[in-house]
């Protein structure tokens, strides 16, 4: 999973909460996630920490979040944002906004 956030977005922040228990859950089942914040890196590295965010975080570059956005299919620019890549590279599921733990169930779990 590939998830695209921002310190000062609150769902982000609550959606992060589940992310690092489904890390927890499934890393050895073969779950990797991946968080690229979308702000400045001391702003990003201070909500890490406070999140106790137990998976990678990249940093954007602020000038350049818009445009990574839509190269991965988002346009519309909206976080958090995750892709699903299934284990042979396709993206197998997109989600804009907050992603709850059904919709986890439903689109992320079965490609264990």
């Amino acid at each position: 999973m590939l998830n695209f956030w921002a310190s000062w977005c609150a769902p982000c922040q609550y959606e992060i909460k589940d992310f690092i228990s489904y890390q927890e859950k499934y890393q050895a089942k073969g779950l990797p996630i991946i968080g690229l914040g979308l702000d400045e890196e001391r702003k990003l590295q201070n909500a890490s920490r406070t999140l106790s965010v137990n998976y990678p975080v990249l940093i954007s570059n602020p000038a350049n979040s818009d445009a990574l956005l839509e190269a991965w299919g988002n346009p519309q620019r909206v976080v958090p944002y995750t892709v699903v890549i299934a284990r042979d590279g396709r993206i197998a599921y997109i989600h804009r906004g907050q992603l709850d733990p059904d919709t986890f169930q439903e689109f992320v779990v079965p490609l264990f």
